[in-house]
């Protein structure tokens, strides 16, 4: 007997047209959370210094027509090192090298128009004798906020002085409106 085994096999077909994209299927189970790493070094602490201080004017302070003059800010508020002398000079004194940051906010009241008032920090050190930074406010406005960022040795010094253009002698604000702050930064 004879079994039928079909005939010669013919040439593949071309490919047909690709049917329409299936939906998304269900989103798999969270896997299981992987083991903990090992905790790294401590880092190093970082640098506190005990150089600061803030002082201010507890009384107002007569300032002469177009003449600098120190400020004489009397009243500590804090002062790390002791550095600030707030009885005679009104100097701050570095006792450590670094680098520093000194702010102040002088005001002088009722300017007016084209009066004007200029704050000057200046410092004092073998190298820099007389060097400052001068900060003048706009016309009209009573007050100026000089600060500024600098490298100080020991034994230098740093203190404000101010000016203003308005007829005869005229007086600081005090408080907030006139104080001067530094830190060492570094």
């Amino acid at each position: 007997m004879f079994a039928y085994t079909g005939g010669l096999k013919g040439d593949t077909g071309n490919t047909g047209v690709k049917g329409d994209t299936g939906d998304a299927g269900a989103q798999g189970e969270q896997g299981i959370q992987g083991v903990k790493g090992d905790k790294g070094d401590t880092g190093e602490a970082g640098t506190t210094f005990a150089s600061r201080f803030m002082a201010m004017r507890s009384a107002v302070q007569s300032i002469p027509l177009d003449t600098y003059t120190k400020v004489e800010f009397n009243t500590e508020l804090y002062d790390g090192l002791g550095e600030f002398d707030h009885e005679s000079g009104f100097d701050f004194t570095a006792q450590e090298a670094g680098d520093y940051h000194f702010g102040a906010c002088v005001g002088i009241a009722s300017l007016v128009d084209t009066e004007t008032i200029t704050a000057v920090l200046r410092w004092e050190s073998s190298t820099n004798k007389g060097q400052d930074m001068k900060k003048q406010g706009d016309a009209g406005v009573g007050i100026v906020i000089p600060s500024l960022d600098l490298h100080l040795e020991i034994g230098e010094t740093v203190h404000i002085e101010v000016s203003h253009n308005k007829t005869g002698a005229k007086d600081t604000q005090t408080y907030w409106a006139c104080c001067f702050y530094g830190h060492r930064f570094h």
